[in-house]
């Protein structure tokens, strides 16, 4: 398992946030994963959509995308907790890849789901 720190950053007009997570994740990839699905949450799942404009995901007027990602050692990770701040977000993978699926329908993004779909004939 590794570990890691991501930022989830926010617009809302000219006001810009910076939240950071943590979460577990079994690869680099696995983290993107994860790493989008919480961008693409954010405010909850039926509450954002893909905006094609601004190429983020917006709940109302706010912008929400997905920033810089650190894998971080078990260690750092753990003493983290202590943050009230930085809760553990690490979800099972299965949810994760459910919802991308559906957002790649969402946005049109058929290439993504045809590969999905390869991979599990294998």
């Amino acid at each position: 398992m590794k570990y890691y720190i991501a930022d989830i950053n926010t617009r809302n007009g000219e006001f810009e946030d910076t939240t950071t997570i943590r979460f577990q994740a079994k690869n680099g990839e696995d983290a993107d994963k994860i790493h989008r699905y919480h961008a693409g949450t954010w405010y909850g799942e039926h509450n954002m959509v893909w905006c094609d404009f601004n190429d983020c995901y917006m709940n109302d007027y706010i912008a929400v995308e997905d920033g810089d990602i650190t894998e971080i050692d078990e260690h750092t990770f753990n003493t983290l907790k202590n943050h009230g701040s930085l809760p553990d977000l690490t979800r099972k993978m299965e949810d994760v890849e459910d919802w991308l699926k559906r957002d790649a329908v969402y946005r049109g993004e058929k290439e993504l789901i045809d590969e999905d779909d390869e991979e599990n004939d294998r």
